[in-house]
């Protein structure tokens, strides 16, 4: 039914939505070896984690300039289906200007009639909080597509850094006094958590710094500079905040021994290459987000909200001050049963 038909998929903002839809997009394409696949975000960094898996034909960036809606209506023209992850209002209107005849996506209620969606679906993704992320989008997008989407493999993938991304990258790791691959990726930050107290921070790195070489990977962040001088956390620490591409840092993942990060992209991203991770979160919870493979969850049990809480005007959130005895009891599970 699919086969050389055009179908363009949307799944903003971040990295890890991107990374948790591939288990999909494999599927359709091992089903419909001839559908042309086109993801789309409005992230640029997001699509280059991506945009070089063999089964992706082609991504668009979502841009709401004059001339990225010109580029948008270019690209649904050529659109058998469009299936929007997030509310699209301008763009679906385009791909139903462009004569696109399947459009899914999240409707408010007004438009639910209005014929701008043949599959209208809620306006928020509620329900997703109740489901892994990937069986979600096979749920979602099989709707809008009117096929069941099997799930048979949920590795995920990542593209793939060619030789120069690795030279580069090894280059950088040499700046900061790192000449070989032993050592440990850390990430203390994310877009879309809350952050780590300083006594977690601390925690984790004096921990991990005892017995390996650390790289604090992500964007600079005086503020973790400021706390490192302050509380004399040297033991180990390798700062390349600030100093990567996002190929780049894919490349330091694929060389490094294990990697400790709170929840963000590159949890993702060490599960597409294969690495082991510990994972650890604050808001969301790990039922939605942890990837099927290669990562231990760590997360307090706490009774507010848990396990999907994002509550945005929380006063307390207590989820980011992880006790020390919690964690390095989840620190040394981690190393006798996943790193043994």
């Amino acid at each position: 039914m699919l086969n050389h038909k055009r179908i363009f998929i949307e799944s903003s903002p971040g990295i890890g939505d991107l990374i948790e839809l591939t288990p999909v997009l494999r599927a359709i394409k091992e089903k419909y070896p001839a559908a042309i696949l086109t993801v789309c975000s409005r992230n640029p960094f997001s699509l280059e984690t991506i945009d070089r898996i063999p089964y992706i034909d082609a991504t668009h960036r979502m841009d709401g300039s004059p001339w990225g809606r010109w580029k948008s209506f270019l690209c649904f023209l050529k659109q058998d289906y469009v299936l929007f992850n997030s509310y699209q209002g301008a763009l679906v209107r385009l791909a139903r200007l462009a004569g696109v005849r399947h459009r899914a996506g999240n409707c408010k209620e007004k438009h639910w009639n209005s014929g701008m969606f043949t599959v209208p679906y809620p306006y928020t993704n509620q329900d997703s909080i109740n489901i892994h992320e990937t069986d979600y989008f096979a749920q979602k997008f099989g709707k809008g597509l009117g096929e069941r989407i099997e799930i048979k493999d949920y590795q995920v993938d990542v593209s793939e850094p060619n030789e120069a991304e690795m030279q580069s990258a090894k280059s950088i790791l040499e700046e900061v006094g790192i000449e070989d691959d032993n050592y440990v990726i850390v990430n203390l930050y994310a877009n879309t958590s809350i952050d780590f107290s300083n006594d977690t921070i601390e925690t984790i790195l004096r921990y991990w710094g005892k017995s390996h070489k650390l790289v604090l990977t992500g964007k600079r962040n005086e503020k973790l500079e400021a706390l490192l001088r302050e509380r004399q956390i040297s033991q180990n620490i390798h700062l390349v905040m600030g100093k990567t591409s996002i190929m780049e840092m894919i490349a330091m993942v694929k060389m490094c021994k294990f990697v400790v990060s709170i929840d963000t992209g590159i949890i993702h991203i060490a599960s597409a290459l294969r690495k082991k991770t510990l994972g650890i979160w604050t808001q969301g919870g790990p039922v939605e987000w942890l990837p099927k493979h290669h990562v231990m969850p760590c997360k307090l049990p706490l009774e507010c909200g848990l396990p999907h809480c994002k509550d945005p005007h929380c006063t307390d959130p207590k989820c980011a001050r992880l006790p020390k005895d919690f964690l390095e009891e989840h620190f040394r599970k981690f190393e006798t049963e996943w790193l043994q």
